[in-house]
């Protein structure tokens, strides 16, 4: 018997975060850059963000990220976007970055904040890459109520402490001399698309394991995760976007 439906995987989300493109603009609008600036993208993965902030101000471009997959999608999606000598990008992690000596006019890393070893030190590092006056722009996951600690066990490392709230995240700039200039979050609709897409695209790839024993398997790893997500991270996740003003010397 035919299949009611064809299992193929869904287009993934343009960004690797809880964004619309709707969002993403308005978000990229507040930026105000001068045609011509200079901004880097840590954490690019397959490139969307930075690629409309290059599209909206004719900007130079560079990314980074250890994902050669994700980069060579960011290569495809530049095509007829940006002038290919604009983008630059860089398979590598950031920690091993060789830092140019001139500072950037913005610096973006959303969701990767787990590659300085949180959001406070990613700051402190971007505050140092970026001119002063410059903006930092960056996204994070925070926590709407306080996480069920079997929800944190089945996340496992590399997720913000409980008490990690959409302010905290704001306010994580004080002591940088940080100006926050705008934020925005994430709304359910765009969290639910998201968890979502992930969690069918899990299923599928799943299902077309041929090794049962490794199938089953891989369908219930899938299925205890959508479900955390649908018992606790829907009402629990939070994803916050900062833009802030760096110190001016």
């Amino acid at each position: 018997m035919e299949p009611l439906i064809n299992y193929n995987p869904m287009r993934d989300p343009e960004f690797n975060c809880p964004l619309s493109a709707e969002k993403a603009d308005r978000v990229i609008d507040v930026l105000g850059l001068s045609a011509g600036a200079c901004v880097v993208d840590i954490g690019c993965g397959s490139g969307e963000f930075l690629l409309r902030v290059m599209e909206r101000y004719q900007a130079h471009g560079v990314g980074i990220d250890p994902d050669d997959e994700a980069l060579k999608r960011c290569r495809e999606r530049s095509a007829g976007r940006v002038p290919a000598e604009h983008l630059k990008l860089h398979q590598i992690e950031v920690s091993a970055f060789a830092w140019p000596s001139l500072f950037f006019d913005a610096a973006i890393c959303i969701g990767a904040s787990h590659a300085f070893g949180g959001f406070s030190s990613m700051l402190q590092l971007l505050s140092q890459r970026v001119r002063p006056g410059g903006l930092i722009v960056v996204g994070d996951l925070y926590w709407r109520e306080e996480p069920n600690p079997e929800y944190l066990q089945i996340l496992g490392d590399g997720f913000p402490p409980s008490g990690t709230d959409h302010a905290t995240l704001a306010r994580s700039g004080e002591s940088l001399q940080l100006i926050p200039l705008y934020s925005a979050r994430s709304n359910q609709d765009e969290w639910d698309n998201f968890e979502g897409c992930f969690a069918f695209n899990r299923y599928v790839r799943a299902l077309s394991i041929a090794d049962q024993a490794e199938k089953e398997n891989a369908i219930a790893k899938s299925r205890r995760w959508y479900d955390a997500y649908l018992r606790w991270g829907h009402s629990a996740m939070g994803f916050g976007y900062f833009v802030f003003l760096n110190k001016i010397s």
